[in-house]
């Protein structure tokens, strides 16, 4: 595969058809919207930003005591300053003490107690909600990106009304394929964890032994399970396939090209990494490789590498 040539047209693709970058961005914005909501509704937001400006506040001022050669001599002036680098536990101490001097508070508990004070039964209610609606909102707007691509390939107009339909066609079919991948991954791994319980009761050695070989195990059955139905989702939109026989042809696709699916996978996952991508974006997960044969292949990987840009 020529990577250079890839990224290239996407590139151009993206810059002919900026509505694509448009859901991520709102899956940034949105969540980020609503827990700051959630702060200042419950209340923690007064106090978190209290510390913060006294934290900003109190290390502005040891800056500027450090560079004052005046305090060169001081007895204390080298332990201060290596307290301050490290920000060891008596720096944060010294810190906190001044915090509550100046606030008038007697002790630490009075900030606990203010901290404690907002866990709360309405607060514990607000936080679910706005949990739940971070949940919703993300979920549309990854299956609203997996629609705006769909139509770019599929050379359709990227208007409105023709997004808002593709998204809300496979609404419930993305829904179903990622509860059948949990399933996958889930409840192999719910079932070890119960035997691997159970081992312990045995012997706790074995038990031991057992959690060892069970974390790599694991590990090695998520990766090969991501790998052999990393198509699933685009396949789902773009050959209009459902949930199951999606996962099928995913899995028969890369029967014999995991390590180029993996190699493909890693490259993704660096550069999200580097751009500061969502690790959960929806066109990350889409990217397809070179694996699959035929032109539609060849539009799918083209098309969705404009993940690592968004």
């Amino acid at each position: 595969m020529d990577f250079a040539k890839d990224f290239k047209t996407s590139f151009n693709e993206l810059k002919k058809h900026k509505i694509i970058i448009v859901p991520s961005l709102l899956s940034l914005i949105i969540p980020s919207i609503l827990i700051l909501s959630f702060f200042y509704f419950s209340g923690f937001y007064n106090i978190g930003i209290d510390l913060i400006k006294f934290t900003h506040q109190y290390n502005a001022e040891k800056e500027k005591y450090f560079a004052e050669n005046q305090n060169f001599s001081d007895v204390n002036y080298t332990r201060e300053y290596f307290n301050y680098i490290g920000q060891t536990d008596d720096y944060k101490k010294e810190m906190i003490n001044k915090y509550l001097q100046e606030r008038g508070l007697i002790d630490e508990n009075h900030i606990e107690k203010a901290f404690f004070s907002l866990v709360n039964a309405k607060n514990i209610m607000l936080l679910i909600t706005f949990v739940l609606i971070i949940l919703g909102v993300s979920f549309y707007l990854s299956c609203v990106s997996f629609a705006i691509i769909t139509l770019n390939i599929k050379k359709r107009d990227l208007n409105f009304e023709n997004v808002v339909n593709m998204a809300n066609k496979f609404l419930l079919s993305l829904l179903s394929l990622r509860i059948l991948i949990f399933f996958i991954i889930g409840i192999p791994i719910i079932l070890g964890i119960a035997v691997l319980t159970s081992s312990f009761f045995i012997n706790v050695l074995l038990g031991g032994l057992l959690t060892f070989f069970f974390i790599i195990a694991s590990i090695v059955y998520i990766i090969f399970v991501a790998l052999r139905l990393f198509f699933a989702t685009p396949i789902m939109f773009i050959e209009e396939k459902s949930s199951l026989d999606s996962l099928k042809f995913s899995y028969n696709i890369t029967k014999h090209h995991l390590k180029q699916v993996l190699l493909v996978s890693a490259i993704m996952y660096g550069i999200l990494v580097f751009v500061n991508s969502l690790g959960g974006s929806p066109l990350y997960e889409g990217f397809v490789s070179f694996v699959v044969s035929g032109d539609i292949a060849k539009l799918i990987t083209r098309q969705l590498t404009n993940s690592i840009f968004i």
